[in-house]
C-alpha cells in the first residue's frame, strides 16, 4: 500500500520523507516558497516540528534519520559558516 502525504504548511511538490523507524515515526523535511528547510517528525497521524533550540544558533538544520527509540541525528550550519552534527534524544 502506498499513502500520499502532503506536510501541513508546506508548499505542494516541496516535501520529502527522509526516515523511517520501527514504532512508524517518520522523518520528513519541507521547503518553504523561499526555500528554507523545516524539519518534523509524523508519528501515528500527528505532525510536530523538529527544529534545534535558539542556543545553537543554527543557519541550516539537515537531519539525517531517526532510530527506533527516537533520537534524530544529522548536521547543522551555524552562523559563522562552520557545519556540526547533533543528535536530539526524545
Amino acid at each position: 500500500m502506498i499513502t500520499k502525504y502532503d506536510a501541513p504548511a508546506a508548499p505542494s511538490r516541496q516535501h520529502l520523507f527522509i526516515s523511517i523507524n520501527n514504532r512508524n515515526q517518520i522523518l520528513g523535511a519541507y521547503f518553504d516558497e523561499s526555500f528554507d528547510v523545516f524539519n518534523f517528525v509524523l508519528d501515528h497521524g500527528v505532525t510536530t516540528p523538529f527544529a534545534l533550540p535558539a542556543s545553537f544558533e543554527a543557519s541550516t538544520v539537515t537531519a539525517q534519520t531517526i532510530n527506533d527509540v527516537g533520537e534524530i541525528v544529522g548536521y547543522y550550519s551555524d552562523a559563522g559558516g562552520a557545519t556540526h552534527g547533533f543528535i536530539a534524544r526524545p
